[in-house]
């Protein structure tokens, strides 16, 4: 019985392998993001997040031990002042 299945999850397994991931380019801004003054679910907020991407390595140094490296990249969208100040802070402080 393991046997007949076992094709079947390794093909499953294999196959995911192979499959990319969704690759977004923050350098491209579209038409849409430019005309938007307002923020479509909440008119009042003063920046909005557009995507954000966080990459977490480890590093090993030696005499130290591990250390955990955090890498964000965002793409936001400034309302008004208010916004451009907000995004002016660490990701991790941000309350909007």
């Amino acid at each position: 019985m393991i046997f007949k299945q076992l094709p079947v999850v390794l093909f499953s397994f294999l196959s995911s392998l192979w499959l990319p991931a969704q690759q977004l380019k923050f350098g491209q801004v579209s038409e849409e993001e430019l005309k938007e003054s307002v923020h479509p679910m909440h008119a009042s907020a003063p920046a909005a997040v557009l995507h954000r991407r966080v990459n977490t390595d480890y590093k090993y140094v030696q005499g130290d031990g591990f250390h955990i490296v955090t890498t964000i990249h965002e793409k936001v969208k400034i309302y008004n002042e208010t916004g451009f100040f907000l995004m002016q802070q660490p990701p991790r402080s941000r309350s909007f």
